[in-house]
């Protein structure tokens, strides 16, 4: 089986591990909110929690389609790297590093290596 195309460049390398790292952050806070309801009555808090969740999970989700099995990157697909690294920040997704990673992500050449 062939890699994808754009594992071999510093945007797809960089760009799965932000990806790893907002998906991570995601498992943590669900993890986080098991443990709690081991010892706490369930009430309408888990569901703010769910969405927290969430939205990690699915910016990850986002990066990872930016990033894996893309033939060509264009300066689209840099903008919404970009933004996607900004919405990490506001979402807490990464540890701060994700979200580096992916504006770092977002300027760097598509050469193979």
């Amino acid at each position: 089986m062939k890699r994808p195309v754009t594992l071999r460049t510093l945007f797809g390398g960089i760009g799965v591990f932000a990806g790893l790292l907002y998906l991570g952050s995601g498992f943590m806070m669900l993890t986080q909110m098991i443990l709690a309801l081991t010892t706490a009555a369930a009430d309408l808090g888990v569901v703010l929690t769910a969405i927290f969740i969430l939205i990690p999970i699915l910016l990850a989700l986002a990066i990872f389609r930016l990033t894996i099995h893309r033939k060509k990157i264009t300066v689209r697909t840099r903008v919404f790297m970009a933004i996607l690294g900004v919405l990490g920040l506001f979402a807490w997704a990464g540890l701060l590093i994700g979200p580096a990673l992916a504006l770092i992500a977002s300027f760097l050449p598509s050469k193979r290596f």
